[in-house]
């Protein structure tokens, strides 16, 4: 399984992560762990960030940002561990929550406490 979410700015910046797992859906959330989680700057000149806007990664459709920093790669880490990366690198506490909830719906994460609760 493979899961990308971006967070866009008006000025063409992109907040990435990418990750995967080998585990299948429906696996014990506990016992779930990630190949890798990425976490990516991307730059989109004017021309190219109309198109990304009109792109949406749920349906693997891409468009090549114009210029890409990987800031931070690990590799092997629980499945949980996903959240806390979000909260700490999406500026837009929205976005995250809406994400958890769409994604993962049996799920309920208290940003209040870091806390995931089953």
């Amino acid at each position: 399984m493979r899961i990308s979410a971006e967070e866009l700015t008006k000025n063409g910046i992109g907040r990435y992560i990418h990750l995967d797992t080998d585990n299948i859906v429906g696996t014990n959330f506990d016992n779930t762990t990630l190949n890798h989680i990425d976490l990516v700057v991307n730059y989109y000149d004017a021309n190219i960030f109309k198109e990304r806007c009109n792109v949406r990664l749920d349906k693997r459709e891409k468009i090549k940002a114009s210029r890409r920093i990987h800031l931070y790669k690990t590799y092997n880490v629980p499945f949980k561990s996903l959240f806390e990366f979000a909260w700490c690198f999406f500026q837009s506490t929205t976005l995250v929550e809406e994400w958890c909830n769409d994604q993962f719906r049996q799920i309920s994460v208290d940003r209040s406490l870091s806390v995931i609760k089953m």
